[in-house]
């Protein structure tokens, strides 16, 4: 057997069952990154910034325009490979390429051109195609919400005209677009697209079949606000709980309100009050925890960013960002707020910061402040903050829910695995949350005992490639073979099993679990005895045939505490069988499996009455311990006692014949009775007194011979209380035994000679 080095073989575990800041820093980004997951490139022309490296830099954005420009947007797929991008209203294809313009309306409503949000939308089912949605604006009537459809399906970016018109004309002149994240609960990832224009907040239904109001539209107005329900821009928290807008009027302020889980508004509106210094909002974002909301606003070069609790507090103003109150705020998947100034440059903020740092990564974005009424505003690519944009391929994002070997949960705790064996099949199963894949790969690694992969010869190293479907039910990890022949069932040691799936449209994820994979350990070897009243204190060798070892119905008990090997586990199970033949006659104690890691040593007069005996209607048993000592006398019974471990099992029975009424004791002690049985033989002449009794009893007796006999007294739980040994004489004897040493209650005695035995009961009193 090949070995992976690391494995200690004697290990046991039961299947059943830079500088410290900057690495500090390092590790936030990284958590943010993990937290936002949002998309991993922005459109912003000339370039386009990637935030999958570290630190965030820029790449050219092919064939975009030189020069300025009021909007732009893009799409990348989970590969990152770019789909198309929008600048204005026109469409470029992954190359660069002129794929179209976006359609401007039809007749009295055709527009002149885009305002200052784009958002781009997976078709809910669909792979690769996308719905735009936009606000067009015209001098002589108005703003209009109007959206249309991308296919990036085929490799050539098509658009399907017409524009469909979701609000056909709205006074003023700005409006804000906010995309919520897949609904949960959705299984084609459906969405809600929220607009804030003068008129309210209206509310969408981003389906398979289209972009559909909501039965009730405005869901909200204000008009009490006036100018400022018109909208820059808008935004919702991560939760999707509320929705924030930076409003177009001069009064200093800026709002947010309160959604419920149907999506509607609940009335809490909060009303957040900029100094004197900065009027004009411009931007709106909330921090990645919704605890803080931050704005950009001011006019006349004059304002800046500005930071609130989301509840409303007075406004924290963000240092160096003066130079930045023209700008909408959007957030990266870095975890940073960033920001424009007029010159094009990035600034950011690491969100729930107050202070703002300038970005230079070679790129100057060419936003020109907008136009028209709503314009006056550096615009960034419109995100939904916080989605996972595995989903923005059209279809949720599968996730692997849960890893499973044999029925046990598999653990991401390299330090604690699941331990299993290899001598048996190691059945793995899998569960999935956001649909089904349409892929799998699984990848099987060896690691050390820091949980680095080793590779290298005796190590395994096994992937299966991409397979359709989903792995098939309880598969046998043993049977994944890496190219040097190297699997789990001839490799132990810690390895790391990693399961990549994909959906339709190719979108990956991935889960990774740690198993120890151990060899086989000591074969479990079984070993039973019998206690018998005939024989006291030393245990009896199972009888192989009926009617058995005779035990009490009281007393009945065996032991397995001497079994050997390693054992994780035993079974008792026990039948009623014919004292005649060892026919079989009736269940009694069905097969129940008791962990036991490691150790069987205290098993030792393991009581039968103390089994929880199922109900026997035939036998008018209700069910519950006591069965044999109300059932069991003149019968005989077979009981079978397994010991076993993941890789081997013993097994041993023994018949037994219930033909005595004694009490029970501990293992090889001897046992009471409560008043004899018909097996009892006793002498002539023997007699006890004074019954109740004090201080003492006596107790008189005939020998045929001289010789010694045992006296016990036992309680009525059948435990020993008091023993001696009495040297008799021929003829009669007479001896007094010394009670002082007992409670007051009923005690049994056992006067076993070479002669016969005699058994009784007395009552021991204090007068």
């Amino acid at each position: 057997m090949k070995n992976n080095r690391f494995f200690n073989p004697t290990q046991r575990s039961p299947l059943r069952g830079g500088t410290a800041k900057s690495l500090a820093m390092a590790f936030f980004l990284f958590a943010s990154c993990a937290l936002n997951a949002q998309m991993n490139y922005w459109a912003v022309p000339p370039n386009a910034v990637n935030f999958t490296s570290s630190p965030t830099s820029a790449q050219p954005l092919p064939g975009a325009p030189s020069g300025g420009y009021v909007v732009s947007n893009g799409m990348w797929d989970s590969g990152g490979n770019l789909l198309f991008y929008i600048v204005g209203d026109i469409v470029h294809d992954g190359s660069g390429n002129w794929a179209g313009q976006l359609p401007t309306g039809q007749g009295i409503y055709s527009y002149s051109y885009i305002e200052n949000e784009i958002a781009i939308v997976p078709v809910p089912g669909r792979c690769h195609r996308y719905y735009v949605v936009y606000l067009m604006y015209t001098a002589l009537i108005g703003n209009g919400l109007v959206y249309t459809e991308i296919d990036a399906s085929g490799g050539n970016v098509t658009l399907n005209n017409p524009a469909n018109p979701l609000i056909d004309e709205y006074s003023n002149n700005a409006g804000g677009i906010a995309v919520s994240k897949a609904v949960p609960g959705s299984l084609d990832g459906s969405r809600r697209l929220y607009v804030v224009v003068r008129d309210g907040i209206h509310l969408y239904n981003i389906g398979a079949g289209g972009i559909t109001p909501n039965a009730v539209n405005p869901i909200y107005t204000n008009a009490s606000l006036g100018w400022d329900m018109d909208a820059r821009e808008a935004d919702l928290n991560d939760a999707g709980t509320r929705l924030t807008w930076a409003a177009l009027g001069s009064t200093g302020k800026f709002y947010s309100i309160a959604l419920g889980s149907g999506g509607g508004t609940s009335g809490s509106l909060v009303t957040y009050t900029l100094p004197a210094s900065a009027r004009d909002v411009k931007g709106v974002e909330f921090s990645t925890s919704g605890t803080y909301v931050y704005c950009s606003a001011g006019s006349g070069e004059t304002g800046g960013i500005y930071r609130f609790l989301s509840t409303g507090s007075n406004p924290s103003a963000v240092s160096n960002s003066s130079a930045y109150y023209m700008t909408h705020l959007e957030r990266g998947r870095d975890g940073y707020i960033y920001a424009l100034n007029a010159s094009g440059q990035f600034g950011r903020i690491l969100s729930n910061s107050l202070t703002l740092n300038a970005y230079t990564m070679n790129i100057t974005v060419q936003s020109n402040g907008g136009q028209g009424p709503g314009g006056g505003v550096f615009t960034l690519p419109d995100q939904v903050d916080g989605e996972n944009y595995g989903n923005f391929n059209g279809i949720p994002l599968v996730t692997v829910a849960s890893m499973t070997a044999n029925g046990a949960n598999m653990t991401t705790n390299c330090s604690s695995p699941l331990s299993v064996y290899n001598c048996n099949p190691i059945s793995f199963n899998a569960t999935f949350s956001g649909g089904t894949p349409s892929q799998y790969r699984i990848d099987i690694q060896a690691v050390n005992t820091t949980c680095a992969i080793v590779t290298g010869t005796g190590f395994i190293n096994y992937s299966s490639g991409w397979l359709p479907g989903t792995p098939p039910a309880n598969l046998d990890l043993r049977t994944l073979t890496d190219a040097a022949g190297l699997n789990l069932g001839n490799s132990t040691g810690k390895v790391k099993v990693t399961l990549n799936v994909q959906n339709e449209c190719r979108s990956e994820s991935s889960a990774f679990r740690y198993l120890l994979v151990n060899g086989p350990p000591t074969p479990a070897s079984v070993s039973l005895t019998i206690n018998s009243y005939m024989y006291p204190g030393v245990p009896q060798p199972p009888a192989a045939s009926a009617p058995g070892v005779p035990v009490g119905i009281y007393s009945a008990s065996f032991n397995i505490n001497n079994s050997t090997g390693y054992i994780t586990y035993y079974t008792i199970e026990i039948d009623q069988v014919n004292c005649a033949n060892g026919a079989f006659v009736r269940d009694i104690y069905p097969a129940t499996t008791t962990s036991a890691p490691g150790s069987i040593s205290s098993l030792t007069a393991i009581n039968v009455n103390q089994l929880n005996v199922p109900a026997i209607p035939a036998l008018g048993w209700p069910g519950g311990t006591g069965f044999f000592a109300n059932h069991a006398m003149d019968n005989c019974y077979r009981v079978y006692v397994t010991v076993g471990n993941d890789c081997s099992s013993s097994t041993a029975n023994s018949y037994l014949k219930f033909d005595c009424t004694c009490l029970t004791g501990p293992s090889g002690e001897d046992r009471g009775a409560d008043g004899g049985g018909s097996d009892i033989v006793e002498t002539a002449g023997f007699a006890f007194y004074p019954n109740p009794a004090t201080s003492s009893m006596v107790f008189r007796y005939g020998l045929q011979e001289a010789g010694l006999s045992r006296l016990a007294l036992f309680d009525p739980s059948g435990r020993l209380a008091s023993s001696a040994l009495l040297d008799g004489r021929e003829g009669d004897n007479v001896s007094t035994v010394d009670l002082g040493g007992l409670a007051e209650g009923i005690y049994y005695f056992r006067l076993v000679t070479p002669e016969g035995e005699h058994v009784g009961k007395f009552l021991k009193s204090s007068r």
